[in-house]
């Protein structure tokens, strides 16, 4: 049906344009570059991480010392959401 009414109009059926990038339509719509970083540089997709590895130092957690001694009613008080650096792992 398409093709009979461009032919009696004389015209031809021009084919979709592709669609665009999804950096290419932000650049075009709003001006603004995905992956630009705020210094001017093209940011680029690097390696991915293996699973367990870590950038950078591991956290070291806090200890005390041996000769403290804190009862069990006290590390059970330190040990909630805000002092788990304090607990120790048993």
């Amino acid at each position: 049906m398409q093709a009979a009414l461009f032919a009696l109009l004389g015209q031809c059926i021009r084919p979709r344009p592709q669609r665009l990038s999804w950096r290419d339509s932000l650049r075009k719509y709003f001006g603004v570059d995905p992956l630009v970083d705020s210094y001017g540089q093209t940011m680029t997709l690097g390696p991915t991480r293996a699973a367990g590895y870590s950038v950078g130092p591991s956290p070291q957690r806090a200890t005390l010392p041996p000769s403290v001694q804190i009862s069990s009613v006290i590390m059970s008080l330190l040990c909630g959401p805000d002092f788990h650096f304090l607990c120790r792992d048993t």
